[in-house]
């Protein structure tokens, strides 16, 4: 574990009135503290990480997973990174650049070809809530156990607006797995997106709800008697790219890709140099004289 200690500058007022803040820094929010109000701490020099530690133990008070910083005169909390913004830089970044940095992170397959959408212009961006389908059998069907009962097993107890609904092919990714009735209930969560790798019905419907759609085209018939629902937060196989529930998954017209939630920010500051990268060797390319 790797302490950082931040001391009261001298003379300053610090956070809180005291000492200093124990910030630990991992996964973009750590443990933080509360200065004991009778410690006092000036800026030391060349503290080493023994001693250092030794000092923030006489100078604060952890606060459990509270994410404060210094300030004067107020504590403020850090905010964490919502998905709106991670969806906005994933659309400006686009797919194609986000596997591109996903490739350098890792050497397995993860991204997935074009699909069709009922609003091409509306990418998918969110945390994979899966259910996996399988061929149809009638003697395995059980009461109670329809799409309903796999949808909300789906989603657990997460914050709705963070998930996008991944239904698996079963095999037949050419028949309807739902339609606009159905998939009601994504609007009325208040889903990011649902993405299916078969295909889905009532487009004109689904293109009115608030979430993105994709899926491999628009059906006509009912595909119930083709492929069942059989479990629900599992790994599922969409296009021959294996996603596991809490992955972020990104579809936009041209493909998609899916990120392990570990890496999530590790891939986007990749794809935001080789986007920088890109445009530089776009400009270049651009003052190229025409003579040979």
């Amino acid at each position: 574990m790797d302490f950082k200690v931040l001391f009261r500058p001298r003379g300053a007022v610090a956070a809180l009135g005291g000492a200093g803040v124990l910030e630990y820094g991992g996964h973009g929010c750590g443990y933080a503290a509360r200065p004991v109000p009778t410690a006092h701490a000036e800026e030391p020099a060349g503290l080493a990480g023994t001693t250092a530690r030794r000092m923030a133990t006489r100078c604060v008070t952890i606060v459990h997973r509270a994410c404060l910083v210094p300030a004067v005169g107020r504590c403020e909390r850090k905010k964490p990174m919502t998905n709106n913004t991670m969806a906005t830089r994933a659309a400006r970044l686009g797919c194609a650049t986000l596997v591109d940095a996903m490739g350098r992170v890792y050497g397995h397959r993860a991204h997935i070809p074009a699909m069709s959408s009922p609003d091409p212009l509306r990418p998918l961006f969110g945390r994979a809530a899966t259910i996996s389908f399988l061929p149809y059998r009638e003697d395995l069907t059980e009461t109670g156990r329809d799409f309903r009962h796999y949808f909300y097993g789906a989603l657990g107890e997460g914050l709705p607006a963070e998930h996008v609904l991944v239904l698996s092919s079963g095999g037949y990714s050419d028949v309807s797995h739902g339609g606009g009735t159905k998939l009601a209930r994504a609007d009325s969560a208040g889903l990011a997106g649902v993405l299916a790798d078969g295909r889905l019905r009532d487009f004109t419907q689904l293109r009115a709800y608030g979430f993105a759609t994709w899926c491999t085209g628009e059906a006509v018939r009912w595909g119930g008697d083709t492929v069942m629902p059989h479990a629900f937060g599992v790994a599922v196989e969409v296009s021959g790219v294996c996603v596991n529930p809490g992955d972020y998954v990104y579809m936009d017209s041209a493909g998609g890709v899916v990120i392990p939630p570990a890496s999530l920010h590790q891939v986007f500051a990749i794809a935001e140099d080789i986007s920088a990268d890109e445009a530089a060797a776009a400009r270049d390319i651009r003052a190229e004289s025409t003579q040979p």
